[in-house]
């Protein structure tokens, strides 16, 4: 009889009927065999349903799907992956991210080694979906260098939720808050990494690709700017602490919205995100800042970001 522990693999998805084939395929495949693959998907209007149903009949004893019979949304979907889960150990991934060989049984010995840790991480290295290009690989910092959570509040940059495999049992009761429906799982993964230690092992642990659907990108959308400040507001709430790393946190999101307009041109908004990001991180701690030059130079008709892409370019093809 299989001793190691029971790994569960939640995965959301809706309308990546293209991806989640690898995606299901990589958790499969990653080396370690106790695992259940719990897939919902979000009443999906394309064939991701389908796709899922045959990889289910393919692997039965592994892959656990169900299907919600209207669309809740990737934080009542998440909630819904939660209710299924029956493992000592749970990792979230993207309908889309690909776990890499090796990352479960690494993160299980991580465990072993840190009995009182609640969360281990793992490098993530990003690629462009179109091009297959390498866009970097990266790690939580604060996470890795098991750094005071108002550290991890404070970071400009949030990976995907999916470098994180936690302890169950250690965090029974934390769900995906309703009140950010689209951009949820910044404050799971607070809440979840405010129950104990953590760290990481140094190893890629995921793939995670760049595309048009990512609901990571560069800048914040409108859709999500909402979430993304209300999420610090509802930690203040429930824990009463972190008060100046929250202002930041605030502060980083108003940054990315400014980034984005002037990413779209619209100088004057880029102008009101710029000011707004100011007012919530007091003297030099915004970001915002880093725009400044960038808006000045605009309004006399130099667009310094061009000339930056533009020398980046010739400096990678040299």
């Amino acid at each position: 009889m299989d001793q190691s522990p029971l790994v569960s693999i939640c995965i959301p998805t809706y309308n990546q009927e293209s991806l989640v084939t690898v995606s299901i395929l990589a958790a499969l495949e990653q080396g370690y065999d106790n695992v259940e693959i719990i897939v919902i998907d979000d009443y999906s209007k394309d064939k991701t349903w389908d796709v899922v149903l045959k990889l289910q009949e393919k692997y039965p004893k592994k892959i656990k799907a169900f299907r919600n019979d209207q669309n809740l949304g990737i934080t009542g979907n998440s909630n819904q992956l939660l209710s299924k889960i029956s493992g000592d150990y749970v990792i979230f991934q993207g309908g889309d991210d690909q776990i890499a060989a090796g990352r479960i049984q690494k993160q299980i010995n991580w465990f072993k080694d840190n009995p009182m840790a609640v969360v281990c991480a793992s490098s993530a290295k990003v690629i462009d979906l179109k091009s297959k290009r390498i866009l970097g690989i990266y790690q939580d910092k604060a996470i890795m260098q098991k750094r005071s959570i108002a550290s991890f509040i404070r970071q400009r940059n949030q990976l995907s939720g999916s470098i994180f495999m936690y302890k169950r049992e250690s965090c029974e009761g934390i769900i995906f808050d309703p009140r950010t429906p689209i951009v949820s799982d910044w404050l799971f993964w607070v809440e979840t990494l405010s129950k104990g230690e953590y760290g990481g092992i140094d190893d890629v642990g995921v793939i995670y690709p760049r595309h048009e659907q990512s609901i990571t990108s560069s800048g914040v959308h409108k859709i999500h700017l909402d979430d993304r400040l209300i999420g610090p507001d509802i930690l203040f709430s429930k824990t009463n602490k972190n008060f100046f790393s929250l202002k930041i946190a605030r502060s980083n999101v108003l940054y990315f919205a400014a980034k984005r307009h002037y990413l779209e041109n619209d100088l004057k908004t880029t102008s009101r995100f710029f000011l707004y990001s100011l007012s919530e991180a007091p003297l030099f701690f915004s970001y915002a800042w880093l725009l400044l030059p960038l808006i000045i130079f605009r309004m006399i008709g130099i667009d310094l970001g061009k000339i930056f892409i533009s020398v980046r370019k010739i400096y990678r093809n040299i």
